[in-house]
């Protein structure tokens, strides 16, 4: 990989991690915690849809690899950034504090269950439309 395609990867990593933030900060102040979930949901569906992409039956890409890992990454970094599990923890932290205990974990199974669940549909969609 050239130079000029590393600084183009990070540019555009960079570009969509503020998108992928910019998104998220925007479900949150919109839908409060459902804005969070919202985000995780989205970006865990997106996550496993990046995965199959790259991990799965023909990602390899002879014609153009350079270009494959910079889509890669620049979307990975828009994943990345609009997920936002360290806004669930502070939620989470916020209800034990509050003496909620039980609310707290909660907030944490809500957002793992969906969170995965949607990974696995993510790979499951992306399996399905390359056959």
């Amino acid at each position: 990989m050239s130079a000029g395609t590393v600084l183009l990867t990070v540019l555009l990593a960079g570009l969509a991690a503020a998108v992928g933030a910019g998104l998220r900060h925007l479900a949150d102040h919109r839908w409060g915690g459902r804005g969070v979930l919202l985000a995780n949901v989205t970006a865990s569906a997106l996550a496993g849809a990046l995965f199959a992409i790259g991990f799965g039956p023909g990602s390899a890409d002879p014609e153009g690899p350079a270009g494959a890992a910079l889509a890669l990454g620049a979307a990975g970094a828009f994943v990345l950034a609009l997920g936002t599990w360290s806004t669930v923890a502070f939620q989470a932290a916020q209800e034990v504090l509050a003496g909620r205990t039980r609310r707290a974990v909660r907030v944490w199974l809500v957002h793992l269950a969906s969170g995965t669940a949607a990974a696995v549909v993510g790979v499951l969609a992306v399996g399905f439309l390359v056959r």
